[in-house]
């Protein structure tokens, strides 16, 4: 009780040191800027630390970057400040360009004090990923649209970013590189005619136990990762190409020795 009044017990203290220390989240903001920028330029295949003026080329993936991670760190904040929450700002974490290669660690808030319930603790943690999602996504698309599609011949060194299935959906999608079979068409039709709905059970008001719930998301995951885009496809015959063998530029030695004319 004692600790809890020394800490909280006056909010109007605890509020000014706060504020007092906006100068840290505005310098690691800064600091995340300039490394997620470098890193932006090295990706180009450019490198700022000889040649200083060519750091203007990461700022693309840099503003990106930063924008999406603060409206994500926004989300957890303002959803804090929603539910009554004393949270702080966005703390963001740069870090070196190599051999991280996007030059930075992240962001986080802090809580400054313990939500009402679990409901607002639910809120304050969705509302991050949620916001970031809506914007990484268009920027994503984007970002596809602008970039140079090349052949991946494998055998270099270095570190390569991963991807995540959401991610390899978009790329096959945008760059259209996704077919879709001609069928699906057929069943959206027939869904359309015959509807989804089935007979009402006669207990509509018991709710699905946890058991049943996570089966129900456990199916839906076998899903996504078992729907095939194109489960049937025409393959056409290959022809083999003839290999065509280099005319000799002399006779043979044998051809010579019996005395066949050139």
């Amino acid at each position: 009780m004692n600790g809890e009044s020394q800490q909280h017990g006056s909010g109007l203290p605890l509020l000014r040191k706060r504020r007092a220390k906006t100068w840290l989240h505005v310098i690691l903001f800064l600091l995340t800027l300039i490394t997620t920028t470098i890193a932006g330029a090295f990706q180009n295949g450019v490198n700022p630390l000889s040649d200083p003026w060519t750091v203007t080329s990461g700022l693309p993936f840099s503003v990106t970057l930063m924008i999406i991670l603060l409206v994500h760190e926004m989300g957890h904040y303002l959803m804090s400040r929603y539910h009554g929450v004393r949270a702080s700002l966005p703390f963001f974490l740069p870090a070196p360009p190599f051999p991280f290669i996007i030059g930075t660690f992240g962001a986080f808030i802090r809580m400054d004090s313990p939500p009402p319930d679990r409901r607002s603790l639910f809120d304050v943690g969705a509302a991050g990923p949620l916001a970031g999602l809506l914007l990484a996504i268009p920027a994503v698309i984007i970002g596809l649209r602008l970039s140079t599609v090349s052949h991946d011949e494998g055998g270099g060194d270095g570190i390569a970013l991963g991807s995540s299935l959401l991610l390899s959906f978009l790329s096959q999608v945008t760059l259209g590189l996704m077919r879709w079979w001609d069928g699906w068409l057929i069943w959206g039709l027939l869904l359309l005619l015959l509807g989804v709905r089935h007979p009402p059970p006669l207990d509509p008001y018991t709710p699905l136990d946890f058991k049943r719930q996570l089966i129900a998301w456990l199916t839906l995951a076998i899903l996504a990762l078992t729907f095939i885009p194109v489960p049937f496809s025409l393959q056409e015959p290959k022809v083999q190409k003839e290999s065509l063998m280099p005319k000799p530029t002399a006779l043979p030695v044998e051809a010579r020795v019996n005395g066949v004319p050139r």
